[in-house]
C-alpha cells in the first residue's frame, strides 16, 4: 500500500510504520491517556463480549463431556460414583481416552492472545485497538456452544435405552440452556450499546447542523468566505473529511476553510478566534461568538425511566459580526 497512500498524503510513506513508531518508540500515544497494564483483560474484552465470553473456557475445557458423562455413568452405575472408574468411565463414554484439556485450538488463538499481551505493554489503550482479536475469541465461544450442544443431545443416546432414566439428561441440557441464554443477553446487551453509541456522535450531528443553517441563508455575493474552527471533541465524534466535503458540496457559492487543532501539543492552538466566522466546540463561552444550535452527545441511560439521555456536547458558534 506504500505506492497508494504515498500519493495521497503527497510525500513517500508507510502509514503503519509511521503508527508503530508513534506509539511504541515516540511513545507519544500517552498523550491520550493511560490505563493499567490489566485493561485489556479486565475491562475492554468483558465490554466487547459481554456474556458470551464466559462460554470461552469451554472451548479448551471439555467439562460439559465430563458432566454429562458422569451423570449418564451414575445413573447406571450409582457404585461408581466415587474412585477412579468413574474418572475414566466419563470421557471413554464421550469418544475415547482424551485429555481434560482441547488443544485444537490453540494454535489459532494463541496468537490473538500474544496480541493483546503485547498491547498491553503500552500506556494509553483503546478498545478499537483489539478489534481484530474478537472475530477468533468469538469462534471459540461457537466451539464452547458445540460443545455444550454435543454433551445435551449426544449421537449414542439418541435411542433411548430401556430402563434409563430421563433424568440423565437434565444436567447437559441445562448448562446448553444457560449458554444459549449467554448469547441471547450478548445479543440483546450489544443491541443496547449500538443504540446509545449511535447518539454519541454530536461532532457529526454538530457538522450538519451547521450545513442547515447556513443552507438556509441567501448568500448575495459568491465566493464568500467561510472558515471553521473544529476543535478535538468534535473531531473526535464525527467531523470527517466526508462530513466537511458534504457541507463543501451543499453551499458550492462559498469558499470553505478547515482548521483543526488542540489534538496535539505540537497542534495547539493558541490563536485568535475572530479570523473564524463558525466553531465547533465544546466550550459554551467564547468571547466575539454566539450559540446558534447544539448538538447532543454523552448517552446514558436512566434506569429509572429506562431511556436514554444526553446532555449538549458540542456548540455550533458564529461570529457576532457575520
Amino acid at each position: 500500500s506504500v505506492p497508494l497512500d504515498s500519493i495521497l498524503w503527497g510525500k513517500l510513506i508507510w502509514p503503519e510504520g509511521v503508527v508503530l513508531f508513534y506509539n511504541t518508540v515516540e511513545n507519544k500515544s500517552s498523550d491520550w491517556g493511560i490505563s493499567p497494564w490489566h485493561w485489556y483483560a479486565t475491562r475492554a474484552l468483558p465490554r466487547a463480549m459481554l456474556f458470551s465470553a464466559l462460554v470461552v473456557p469451554l472451548a479448551f475445557i471439555r467439562l460439559p463431556e465430563i458432566v454429562a458423562a458422569y451423570v449418564h455413568t451414575s445413573s447406571h452405575s450409582p457404585q461408581a460414583r466415587t474412585g477412579s472408574k468413574t474418572t475414566r468411565g466419563m470421557l471413554q463414554f464421550f469418544g475415547g481416552n482424551q485429555p481434560l484439556l482441547d488443544s485444537m485450538l490453540l494454535p489459532f488463538i494463541f496468537p490473538v492472545l500474544a496480541f493483546i499481551c503485547l498491547y498491553s505493554f503500552l500506556p494509553h489503550k483503546e478498545m478499537r485497538f483489539i478489534f481484530p482479536s474478537l472475530p477468533m475469541l468469538n469462534v471459540a465461544v461457537g466451539m464452547g456452544i458445540a460443545r455444550l450442544h454435543a454433551c445435551a443431545f449426544p449421537k449414542r443416546l439418541k435411542q433411548k435405552r430401556e430402563g434409563q432414566r430421563s433424568s440423565t439428561r437434565f444436567l447437559p441440557l441445562l448448562f446448553y440452556a444457560i449458554g444459549l441464554l449467554m448469547l441471547l443477553l450478548t445479543f440483546i446487551g450489544t443491541c443496547v450499546f449500538i443504540t446509545i453509541s449511535s447518539k454519541n456522535y454530536p461532532g457529526g450531528e454538530a457538522i450538519t447542523k451547521l450545513q442547515e443553517k447556513i443552507g438556509t441563508k441567501n448568500i448575495i455575493e459568491e465566493g464568500t468566505d467561510y472558515h471553521i474552527y473544529v476543535d478535538v471533541a468534535s473531531a473526535m465524534t464525527g467531523v470527517s473529511l466526508f462530513t466537511q466535503r458534504e457541507l463543501i458540496f451543499s453551499r458550492p457559492d462559498i469558499n470553505w476553510s478547515f482548521v483543526k487543532a488542540g489534538y496535539e501539543e505540537s497542534n495547539e492552538y493558541s490563536g485568535n478566534f475572530s479570523k473564524y466566522t463558525h466553531l465547533l466546540t465544546e466550550q459554551n463561552s467564547i468571547e466575539g461568538f454566539h450559540i446558534i444550535d447544539k448538538a447532543q452527545g454523552n448517552p446514558r441511560i436512566d434506569f429509572r425511566t429506562f431511556q436514554i439521555t444526553t446532555k449538549d456536547a458540542v456548540y455550533i458558534m458564529e461570529r457576532n459580526n457575520l
